[in-house]
């Protein structure tokens, strides 16, 4: 879900962002490009990174990743700055993407499980329409850096529950 939110959420601060760095419609649009270039990377790195270190381990690398990443959105002041930031951010929501499915087959049995889906699909079908409307909220009550500390933030409640709930490999 943290990909569709990433992607959706800033969409109605495209024009917000190409006022306040004076920069063309196309450039902001260009962040788009960025981000679906770092989700299609993310998914091909995030295999070998579970290998290596561990589901638990990899999904806090993204989502840290992911923190740094929106926050320096929420401050950068160039339409570089912000385009890499977008790549990196997809970088760090593809281990929410990758990793959460096996996180779950792994800690319940197959009909937990498949209750566990069934609870979690409908949020990241909705996701696409709610995101934009939140956006868009959060656009014109703080601007749109806010979208991105918004991100932010609950990035960081997720490496949280992270930690406190995902069992380390051993």
């Amino acid at each position: 879900m943290l990909g569709f939110i990433a992607t959706d959420m800033y969409l109605p601060a495209f024009k917000a962002i190409e006022d306040s760095m004076a920069t063309s419609p196309s450039q902001v649009a260009m962040s788009l490009t960025f981000f679906l270039a770092g989700l299609a990377l993310g998914q091909l790195l995030y295999g070998p990174l579970v290998e290596r270190f561990g589901k638990r381990n990899s999904l806090i690398f993204g989502l840290v990743l992911f923190s740094v990443a929106s926050f320096s959105l929420s401050v950068s002041d160039s339409m570089l700055v912000f385009n890499i930031s977008r790549f990196m951010q997809a970088l760090g929501a593809c281990s929410a993407g990758v990793i959460w499915q096996a996180i779950v087959i792994e800690k319940y049995d197959a009909s937990k499980a498949q209750s566990v889906f069934s609870n979690i699909m409908p949020l990241v079908a909705l996701s696409p329409a709610l995101a934009p409307i939140l956006g868009a909220f959060i656009l014109e009550s703080m601007g749109w850096e806010s979208i991105f500390v918004t991100l932010t933030c609950m990035s960081v409640a997720m490496i949280l529950l992270t930690v406190w709930f995902v069992p380390s490999e051993t």
